[in-house]
């Protein structure tokens, strides 16, 4: 009965979520807190701005009395004025003649064409950074693009040396980490090992050996919660799948949440996102801790016909998720399939740990006899 009532809280509490961030949502327009497709302004705003969309326009005649914060999967384009300062992630970025920023421009992308004036410093990390014969840079340049196109032969004496650039995108972090993500995914084209090289084979495999060390460590310190967190991998293996969806499924929109936050509040976000993130990450990590429990069990038994001790068994299973994670990062397309795999059993995992309250009790049914 227990676990019905944790499947249905958490069910309850993600149709709740999503009520509340389709509230936020609303919200959030009332704050110039913007997710849409396409974005288009043509008036004056008077406060910051927030959007997150496709493409962007701030059309000619528009003003933006404080700070602008535009996030674009394909294009922006700034006609107006912008009073505070602008920071942008986006892959091509045009900033026309008769636009205006007063503040500091910051921008993370593929190319930014600058023709428009831009009276505080330029942060731009980019392919490639073209200065019209138009532009004004009253601030200092912090460049760091493998093309620098200066058409007006103005700024050489200002761009700074991309060990110099110093530029601070912490504001955009949540947009960052999605972009981190994406080429994540792009890998899978080609064998991810040849992409990564070296270095990224070298950092797998002390992330693998590290695991290991600590799953030992973690079964040898708490044998009885892991034990009953591995129970329910055997006897509510479907029931464990949904809490684990569930649970990632209310993250998801708690991350919602803290995106709002990040553009209303900065300082709260960003901690609200932090807590977030770090309670997900220890959760799963003794979820994939307890799928290492379980198939080490099942190995050793299928081979010697009788159960090792726990830490031996979890250090063979935490080896072979290592090994099976290493040959598919040899195949095509093996990264995007790993990451599919590893988010079912992952979240099979992380519903052993939510349904035994981190192995605070078991799923076994017990009766009393009277004998």
């Amino acid at each position: 009965m227990n676990r019905r009532v944790t499947l249905l809280f958490l069910g309850t509490a993600l149709i709740s979520l999503m009520l509340l961030v389709g509230i936020a949502l609303t919200r959030a327009t009332e704050r110039n807190v913007y997710f849409t497709d396409h974005f288009r302004l043509n008036r004056t705003l008077p406060d910051s701005l927030v959007v997150v969309a496709d493409t962007i326009t701030l059309q000619a005649g528009s003003r933006i009395t404080g700070n602008a914060a535009l996030i674009a999967g394909e294009a922006v384009r700034i006609d107006g004025v912008i009073e505070g300062d602008l920071s942008i992630i986006s892959p091509t970025l045009n900033i026309a003649a008769e636009a205006q920023i007063q503040g500091d421009l910051s921008y993370l992308g593929e190319q930014l064409e600058l023709q428009g004036k831009v009276r505080g410093d330029l942060v731009a990390i980019s392919e490639q950074l073209i200065l019209q014969e138009t532009t004004q840079i009253a601030g200092v340049i912090r460049a760091c693009p493998a093309d620098v196109l200066d058409k007006s032969g103005n700024f050489a004496d200002q761009i700074a040396a991309c060990q110099q650039a110093n530029p601070d995108l912490s504001l955009l972090a949540p947009a960052l980490a999605v972009q981190r993500g994406a080429h994540l995914l792009a890998l899978g084209e080609v064998p991810a090992i040849f992409r990564w090289g070296p270095a990224g084979l070298a950092l797998t495999l002390v992330g693998s050996v590290s695991f290991i060390g600590l799953a030992i460590l973690a079964v040898s310190f708490f044998p009885r919660r892991f034990a009953h967190m591995q129970d329910t991998l055997l006897y509510r293996q479907r029931r464990a799948l949904m809490a684990g969806l569930l649970t990632l499924g209310l993250t998801l929109g708690l991350s919602g949440l803290v995106t709002l936050l990040v553009g209303i509040i900065p300082p709260v976000g960003l901690l609200a996102g932090f807590g977030l993130g770090l309670s997900l990450l220890v959760l799963s990590l003794i979820g994939w801790m307890v799928l290492a429990l379980r198939l080490g069990e099942g190995l050793t038994y299928q081979f010697q016909q009788r159960y090792l001790p726990p830490a031996v068994e979890i250090g063979l299973g935490g080896l072979v998720l290592a090994v099976v994670w290493h040959v598919l990062l040899f195949v095509p397309f093996g990264l995007p399939l790993g990451l599919l795999i590893g988010l079912l059993s992952g979240s099979l995992g992380l519903g052993a740990v939510v349904l035994t309250g981190l192995g605070g009790r078991s799923v076994r049914s017990t009766y009393f006899v009277q004998g």
